[in-house]
């Protein structure tokens, strides 16, 4: 839900799940219902994989933006995403994510995705 998107998870453990993310998403769920997740960022192999494989093991759906992810050498995020893919991870792009997230031209926000990716393709 977008209003966890403006939550603030200090955490101490590369497995965020290791700090309540996991609690956290399920808030004001109902029992045994476990939200699709959208995880990118950095460092691809330690904390953003970490998190991806708590998540799954914790029954969450969990897409990871590869596009949006980060390692700081090209091999250790190849590796990290064939890693997630063999743990049932769903790897997709950033762009991929955004156009399912408006589903059809017609979603109020269409223009305003469609301008930022093509912005960003520039």
């Amino acid at each position: 839900m977008r209003r966890r998107c403006d939550v603030t998870l200090s955490k101490m453990h590369f497995d965020a799940c290791s700090d309540g993310l996991a609690e956290l998403l399920t808030e004001g769920c109902a029992p045994g219902d476990r939200p699709e997740v959208v995880i990118a960022g950095c460092e691809a192999h330690v904390c953003l994989m970490q998190t991806a494989l708590g998540l799954l093991e914790r029954g969450f759906r969990t897409w990871v933006a590869e596009t949006a992810c980060g390692s700081r050498r090209a091999a250790d995020k190849q590796m990290a995403m064939q890693r997630l893919r063999e743990a049932d991870a769903t790897i997709v792009s950033d762009e991929m994510v955004l156009f399912e997230w408006v589903r059809h031209c017609r979603h109020p926000q269409f223009t305003a995705v469609l301008d930022l990716v093509k912005r960003r393709g520039s």
